[in-house]
């Protein structure tokens, strides 16, 4: 499978999980919205890190 991510783009990711994750518990985005934009932070992140740990485990062998 090709890696389709820069690096700047996986940052990019993980910052703005971030964001949202501070932002849904410090009550600035609640209820509906909030939960939404968890999901889409949560699968931000995980794609990021899946990208990571296969460019990793690629340049291993």
């Amino acid at each position: 499978m090709k890696i389709k991510l820069s690096a700047s783009h996986r940052i990019g990711h993980l910052i703005f999980s971030a964001v949202i994750v501070v932002l849904y518990f410090t009550n600035v985005i609640t209820g509906a919205w909030g939960i939404a934009l968890l999901i889409l932070a949560g699968i931000a992140s995980l794609t990021s890190f899946i990208s990571f740990y296969q460019n990793r485990k690629s340049k291993e062998k």
